[in-house]
């Protein structure tokens, strides 16, 4: 793309990653791509709300944070405005953030942790999967205590699909998609999955929502078919931290909305998905289903028609089908 087709949020984060080593005034910016001071500056503002890192202000300048490093989380994620404030604990290699995040999460007085590695040696995915985790990605797990009943799980969820796609967008211009449950895709390869664990009591449920998302790391020659990173498609690497707040920025308003009225997660779901109106494959334990994905339910679930009716599917693997 050649610089006069760029918007001007490109323009702007273009002329900033060439000058990451200062600020750089409003004036300057505005001289130099020929854009009203005004509108940079709300751009410049509609770019941290994304998720961009940018110090400065309007007397000094903005410099543009291009920070990969997630042990520098704590500083450029505790500003981060929501009513669930969480402690932020970054560790080189675990066995997996989930197992880390629910150990720390029997502290009562711990109510909500994000957990960060760099590398995890036995990550896991949906169904007890093994999940190569090598250095480079974004391997975490926000844990947190909230009133909700059990049939929301799900939604939570698809919430953290939708947010982590949203996210992508907002930093790469990428066209994220959600394959149900909660896998993200870019052009059709998976570059996200998300784990849901959760224990209920009678006075609240410990969520653990593990993200796994390939962003800087290499992917395994095997899964090259079906899965890739962003810096395999943009051919560069993507700055972790930008992605990370970009991440929570995204969930952490959609987490009261989950509880009270998840209706709207279900219908961002259904915006973003890449699995309603294909048909699809199903595999259960006990046999496979072939049918349209042709709704969700409220529960999540999703709604299959097939020879035989309409079949809800609350768990199982899917796999899009070719259209004959």
């Amino acid at each position: 793309m050649s610089a006069h087709e760029m918007s001007p949020e490109g323009l702007i984060v273009n002329y900033l990653m060439r000058n990451t080593d200062r600020p750089v005034s409003l004036t300057e910016l505005s001289k130099a791509l020929k854009l009203p001071p005004q509108l940079i500056f709300m751009k410049l503002k509609e770019l941290m709300r994304r998720g961009f890192i940018l110090k400065g202000d309007e007397r000094v300048g903005y410099q543009l944070i291009c920070e990969d490093d997630p042990r520098l989380a704590g500083i450029y994620l505790q500003d981060i405005s929501t009513k669930y404030h969480f402690d932020i604990c970054f560790l080189e290699k675990v066995t997996s953030t989930q197992d880390i995040a629910k150990e720390l999460m029997r502290e009562q007085e711990i109510h909500s942790i994000l957990v960060i590695a760099e590398e995890q040696s036995r990550g896991r995915g949906r169904l007890d999967r093994r999940w190569i985790s090598s250095p480079g990605g974004i391997w975490m797990t926000f844990a947190l205590r909230i009133q909700l009943q059990g049939a929301k799980i799900p939604i939570f969820g698809m919430a953290g699909a939708v947010s982590v796609a949203k996210a992508i967008e907002n930093i790469t211009s990428l066209n994220a998609k959600v394959k149900w449950p909660n896998d993200v895709l870019v052009n059709g390869k998976k570059v996200c999955g998300i784990l849901i664990e959760a224990s209920l009591s009678d006075a609240e449920a410990l969520i653990c929502m593990g993200i796994g998302l390939n962003v800087n790391n290499d992917i395994p020659k095997d899964l090259v078919p079906s899965a890739t990173s962003l810096k395999a498609i943009l051919k560069k690497p993507v700055p972790r931290l930008w992605l990370l707040r970009a991440i929570l920025l995204q969930l952490c308003p959609r987490i009261p909305i989950v509880i009270e009225d998840p209706s709207n997660i279900l219908d961002e779901w259904r915006k973003l998905s890449s699995t309603l109106r294909k048909r699809v494959k199903v595999v259960l334990h006990e046999r496979t289903i072939i049918g349209k994905a042709v709704d969700i339910a409220n529960d999540g679930s999703l709604i299959l028609l097939t020879s035989e009716g309409l079949k809800k599917i609350a768990v199982g693997d899917i796999v899009h089908l070719r259209d004959t």
